[in-house]
Order: structure tokens, then sequence, then C-alpha cells
């Protein structure tokens, strides 16, 4: 469940809410009875209720950063793996350097999230099926970049009547620190389109995927959309900001391909 509400729009449906339970019951039933976990969660504050009946939905930052800490908790079970995320992070932060971020996902996090996924059904409407889509891709992201002290955080920015995938801005309390801002634009491929084995991906050299007629395809639409985003965003906002422009293409959950996307605002356009 915290998978769920972490790689969607932090809501989720129940057929009801159990007024009443035991700790016996809920042991019992914790693995099997949704309701009974949603249940739990509601009472201890950590889900409210919306408009819709049997809809609930995470009530604020606080607890959207709680789920999102016991996310990377469940992909990096090990301290010092956890500890070493959050390291990643910070110096992420500081010198933009995707590379190694992008290499301490696909070395811890991507084998778990492959041995969870290989084989289930989407678990969102429009995603690419095989277990997996763009929003485990951004959630993947999140669990190991979020960090509500330092940036304000948003998921689907909106960005000249679009959705930016995600992005970090720093607060401006914070900016004196040399923090930088982020935008990334995120794709991801299954494996079937490839045409390849999940061997054969781990193998290829990333000069080998860069060739992948549907990498290509992949990495030019999310240059594209980055730098329309992120060159809306230093018009609207460029004077206060040290914005990097990024795109990331995952493919399947074995590899993945990043790059920097140089931004070029018009100072002569601005946002509607």
């Amino acid at each position: 469940m915290i998978e769920e509400i972490t790689e969607g729009n932090g809501e989720l449906s129940v057929p009801h809410l159990e007024m009443s339970f035991s700790l016996d019951s809920l042991v019992a039933r914790i693995r099997e009875d949704r309701g009974s976990v949603a249940s739990l969660l509601y009472f201890m504050g950590l889900l409210t209720l919306t408009e819709v009946p049997g809809r609930l939905r995470v009530p604020n930052l606080v607890v959207r950063k709680l789920f999102l800490e016991r996310l990377l908790e469940i992909y990096l079970p090990e301290p010092s793996a956890s500890y070493a995320a959050r390291e990643t992070a910070l110096r992420f932060f500081q010198n933009g350097d995707l590379a190694p971020l992008l290499t301490f996902f696909e070395e811890k996090l991507l084998p778990v999230l492959s041995n969870r996924d290989r084989g289930a059904s989407p678990r969102q409407e429009g995603g690419s099926g095989g277990g997996i889509n763009e929003m485990v891709l951004k959630t993947l992201f999140l669990s190991v970049l979020f960090d509500d002290t330092r940036y304000v955080t948003w998921s689907e920015m909106e960005v000249e009547r679009s959705y930016a995938d995600l992005c970090l801005l720093v607060r401006p309390e914070m900016r004196r620190f040399g923090f930088l801002d982020f935008l990334f634009e995120l794709k991801l491929i299954r494996r079937k389109d490839l045409g390849k084995s999940g061997h054969d991906l781990r193998e290829m050299s990333e000069a080998e995927l860069r060739r992948l007629p549907a990498v290509v395809q992949a990495l030019s639409d999310a240059r594209a959309q980055a730098r329309r985003y992120g060159t809306a965003l230093l018009r609207r906002r460029g004077e206060e900001l040290a914005l990097r422009s990024y795109v990331v293409v995952a493919v399947d959950l074995e590899r993945l391909i990043g790059e920097e996307v140089n931004l070029t605002p018009s100072p002569t356009t601005s946002l509607p």
C-alpha cells in the first residue's frame, strides 16, 4: 500500500473503513485485507478522507515524507545503504553531477524494483504494463531526492499548459548555501519494445544502449520536453533560479540513461 500511495497521486480506494479492530485481527489480516491496513493508517492520521466515499489521501507533506522514507527503507533495508542514498543526494544537490546518482540507482535500487515488478500487472491506468510505468521511475527519484528542508518538490508541475515530471526548487532560505534547482523529464521503455533480454541489456555498453531505436526516440522526446519546460521556467523565474534540466530514460528496470539538457531562455517571450 505504501508503494501504491507513493507511486500514484497520494490517494487510494478501499471498500470500507474498519471502525474497530484488535491487534490480533490486524496481524492476521494485514497481508490480505487492504481495508484493515488503510483503516490503521487512517486512525493513525497518516491518511485522511476525501469527498469521494471510500477514497483516502495523504494529508500533507510531512506525512508524504514519512511514506517516502519508509519506502526507501523497504528498498534499502541496510542502514549503510540508506545513508549512502542520502549522501549521494546531497552531493547531487551541490554539484548537479547526474552520473553518480544514476549509478547508485542502477546498483542499489533497480535490482530491488526489477525483482518486485517482474511479471506483475500495471498498478495505474495508462501504465506501460509488465508491472512498471513512469510513476515507478518517478517514485524511485522521489524516494532518494525528496528533501523538504532544502527543496519544494513538485510532481507534475504545470508549465506552459503541460506538466514537467519532477521539479525540485530550492527554498528561499536555503539559496545562500549554493544548492541547485532541478527539473527532470523521465521516460521508461519496456523490455518487450526493445527485443532484448534482461541479461542483454545489463551487458550492453551505454553507447550500445543509446543506439537502440526506442532509446533514441525516448531521449529525443524527453530532451524536447525538458528544454521546453526548463526554458519556460527560466523565463518566469530565471532571476532567482540556478536551474539544471535533465532527461532520464529507464531501459526496462535494468539500466538508466541520462544527460543534462542545455537551456536557452528567450528574454522576449513570456509565459501566458
